[in-house]
């Protein structure tokens, strides 16, 4: 009787310390994205006069609806209108560049900030992931660290863009130089 006392009593506490115990939680497989996934990456020449400024944003959505806008001068009135081309990111750079986000501890809310640099270009990047949204804040008020880890996630998302629209991005500036540069007399 004493045996099964003792043999009742370690089950019933086996039963307790197995139900309070936390379920295993399963992690998205690293080589994956959120179906809500939004990546804008915005860059743009610093503060320049208008004829010579210019901007664009990388748009890149799990739908496979990217984007690349460019913008000439300063975005309002009067302004051209930013020109827009299309394009899809393959399926396993999406997974690349999502892996990168979280190897690099991008996807959070706190950032370390510093005096702005002054002059000279500057990008930013909102994302929205799992229904969260994280923005990186401009590189000009980062700390080094920062800025080098974000560099590298900003050199892959140009790279997604294809050589054609960069090529159209070439062509149009160059008309813009042209147009603007006066000779000397």
């Amino acid at each position: 009787m004493k045996k099964l006392n003792i043999l009742l009593t370690v089950l019933i506490i086996g039963l307790f310390v197995s139900a309070c115990q936390t379920p295993i939680q399963t992690q998205k497989s690293p080589l994956s994205y959120p179906a809500d996934l939004k990546i804008t990456y915005g860059w743009n020449t610093g503060p320049l006069p208008p004829k010579y400024h210019y901007s664009y944003q990388i748009a890149i959505q799990a739908d496979g609806n990217d984007q690349f806008i460019y913008q000439q001068s300063y975005a309002g009135d009067g302004a051209p209108i930013p020109s827009v081309s299309a394009f899809t990111v393959p399926t396993e750079k999406m997974n690349q560049l999502y892996q990168l986000l979280l190897t690099k501890n991008l996807l959070r809310t706190a950032w370390a900030k510093k005096e702005p640099l002054i002059g000279g270009s500057s990008s930013d990047m909102q994302i929205l992931a799992d229904g969260k949204e994280y923005s990186i804040p401009n590189d000009a008020v980062m700390i080094d660290q920062d800025r080098t880890e974000v560099a590298e996630i900003y050199g892959l998302i140009k790279t997604l863009v294809p050589a054609s629209i960069w090529d159209d991005l070439t062509k149009k500036r160059q008309i813009v130089d042209a147009a603007t540069d006066v000779p000397a007399q």
